[in-house]
């Protein structure tokens, strides 16, 4: 004997179950089964995949540009986007 299981389905879902059960004149419980054995068996099966990995390359560096002091380095992009701030006023 198997599980009990109870499912909720909206009417016209229940209608066509009943409808196709009575065509195939099977019980709307074995209908149900054969439609859910159905589904888990052409349900995808799951790739075991190889995991994604990331190559790290060298971006290179700006020359003049010092990496190891962040402070430094963000005073410096901001002196330079105020160079260009300037460069571009001037051509107006």
């Amino acid at each position: 004997m198997g599980r009990e299981l109870t499912i909720r389905l909206d009417d016209e879902m229940a209608a066509k179950l009943e409808a196709e059960a009575e065509r195939v004149q099977q019980t709307v419980d074995d209908v149900a089964k054969e439609a859910v054995l159905r589904r888990i068996a052409e349900a995808p099966r799951v790739i075991e995949k190889k995991p994604f990995t990331v190559r790290a390359r060298s971006m290179g560096f700006k020359p003049g540009l010092d990496f190891e002091c962040t402070s430094r380095l963000l005073d410096e992009l901001d002196h330079l986007e105020e160079i260009e701030r300037a460069k571009r006023a001037n051509e107006k």
